[in-house]
């Protein structure tokens, strides 16, 4: 007698030997490794090996891997980022097992993260044409280390971010040249480290591409400029200055405010004054010159000494004559009110025949204001004389 039995079972549903507990790790970028625990049953015949297949998370069909005798795999070449399902199925000489899948999709990525986002992009200068920023590393840098930033900007008015630069940067620093001057920025950074690249910072603040608001400073010493000018000329006085905005000029002579009229000129641009007289005059124009620059930030002042010369006034008359003969006589007078700016150095004595009214001259070189005149001549007619 003999049991015949045309559709055998092993125990209760001993033929389903799947395999239990499918999870990876030793994640290398494009590589992992996963393991599984083999089934409680083995269907009475030793496991042979293990079939490993793979396939994207968003595709339907599937890629055999490889065939390992062993609990584990390692899985190359995957797309770093790129989601996958896994399935294994244990083979003994009478077939194949149910797969064992992963419960949820496996990203292919580092062992390690991407860094945190760094602080707020910060200005630390800025001018006509560029803005020197600033930021802090990000606090976590992802188990890897900080390999640069990249830094976006946009102008306030646009919704479109573009490189900064399109080099990598690799200090929490960047001049950021070729801007727009007098426009307003936006600007923001990714660290990078070898996962990838963090998510972007905080947008900074708006951020004028000029040079920020600061009270004058001029930026020379005027006391060396002291200046004679002849009367009658031109001349300036230039002044050199730093402030924005552009500051106003002020400028006084003998603490008296000078007014811009034809002769005087006041000429201004972002970085330097200048005062102008295209006609110099000694009654006038002589003396202690202050100049003061404002703006909204503050004020700066320095001062000057102009002193404008000019021929001197006539001596003072009526000269006096003395000791009186045919042939001589003795001259006196007194200085001129005004030496023009310069001490007297001589006197020119001329004489004149009134009966021609030629003037012809008797000395060039003459320091005081006293003459002896000789040579005259007795002559019905009479001569003048002047310094």
């Amino acid at each position: 007698n003999y049991l015949q039995n045309k559709c055998a079972k092993r125990s209760t549903d001993s033929g389903n030997y799947t395999i239990q507990l499918l999870n990876s790790d030793e994640f290398a970028g494009d590589a992992l490794t996963l393991y599984w625990s083999p089934p409680k049953d083995n269907g009475g015949v030793d496991i042979s090996n293990y079939v490993v297949e793979r396939k994207r998370h968003a595709q339907q069909r599937g890629q055999r891997l490889a065939a390992s005798a062993l609990c584990h795999c390692r899985v190359r070449n995957l797309k770093i980022g790129t989601e996958y399902d896994f399935r294994v199925m244990a083979e003994n000489k009478y077939g194949t097992s149910e797969p064992a899948t992963t419960r949820d999709p496996i990203k292919a990525r580092h062992p390690f993260d991407p860094p945190g986002p760094p602080g707020v992009p910060r200005c630390v200068e800025a001018d006509e044409e560029s803005i020197t920023l600033t930021w802090m590393k990000p606090r976590h840098d992802g188990g890897s280390p900080i390999i640069g930033y990249v830094l976006e900007k946009r102008l306030i008015t646009e919704d479109k971010w573009t490189k900064a630069t399109h080099a990598l940067i690799a200090d929490t620093s960047h001049k950021v040249i070729n801007l727009l001057a007098n426009h307003e920025y936006e600007f923001r950074v990714a660290a990078l480290n070898a996962a990838g690249q963090s998510q972007w910072s905080s947008s900074s603040d708006g951020i004028w591409c000029r040079t920020p608001p600061c009270a004058p400073k001029i930026t020379s010493d005027l006391s060396i400029r002291d200046m004679t000018v002849i009367a009658g000329e031109e001349f300036t006085i230039t002044v050199p200055f730093i402030g924005v905005p552009t500051p106003k000029p002020v400028w006084y002579i003998n603490n008296n405010e000078v007014l811009t009229d034809a002769r005087i000129k006041f000429e201004t641009s972002q970085s330097e004054t200048i005062f102008r007289n295209k006609c110099a005059k000694r009654s006038t124009d002589s003396g202690n010159y202050t100049i003061q620059l404002l703006n909204s930030e503050g004020s700066d002042s320095a001062s000057c000494k102009v002193i404008v010369v000019d021929k001197p006034l006539p001596p003072q008359g009526p000269i006096d004559t003395s000791d009186i003969t045919p042939e001589t006589c003795n001259l006196s007078w007194r200085p001129p009110l005004d030496d023009g700016g310069s001490p007297i150095t001589n006197y020119i004595v001329e004489k004149m025949d009134s009966s021609t009214g030629v003037w012809t001259k008797l000395s060039s070189f003459v320091r005081n204001c006293y003459y002896d005149v000789f040579g005259l001549e007795d002559k019905k007619g009479k001569t003048g004389l002047r310094p």
